[in-house]
């Protein structure tokens, strides 16, 4: 089966770099399962403001194992990454609420449905005119 995703239209630039947060790991997790990836596993293209996203995964539970699994095994790297060094912006409160969202397979994959249709930051009334109800990741942007 295909699950489809849409980026949640925050913009071009945050758009882009969230099909990457997706993306990336998915190949990575993927890529370990069956060695080279077959391109139709995870296929992408850019759609106005946004990005359609199409993975080869039973459904949206598989999907949010998949993330689930990735960020688990990567939990101290990111760690430390997030809190020190160049990356360093964030606390470890932060990194906790991201493990948490992101290992949470029941609301990850909640959160992966409401994403099956294009407008997702308009329908939840996120971004710089107002705050969504679900959980707030910052994203320190800068040249």
């Amino acid at each position: 089966m295909t699950v489809e995703l849409y980026t949640p239209g925050h913009g071009l630039y945050t758009d882009t770099l969230i099909l990457y947060g997706l993306t990336l790991p998915l190949c990575e997790v993927l890529g370990q399962q069956e060695g080279e990836i077959p391109a139709e596993l995870i296929r992408a293209w850019s759609v106005g403001g946004f990005y359609r996203l199409e993975v080869q995964v039973a459904d949206y539970d598989e999907l949010a194992d998949l993330i689930a699994s990735y960020v688990a095994d990567i939990e101290d790297r990111m760690a430390g990454e997030l809190t020190r060094g160049p990356l360093g912006f964030f606390t470890e409160g932060d990194v906790g609420v991201f493990l948490q969202a992101l290992t949470d397979t029941g609301g990850l994959a909640d959160y992966l449905r409401r994403l099956s249709t294009p407008g997702h930051a308009e329908r939840a009334g996120e971004g710089r005119e107002g705050r969504g109800r679900w959980k707030t990741v910052k994203l320190p942007l800068m040249p």
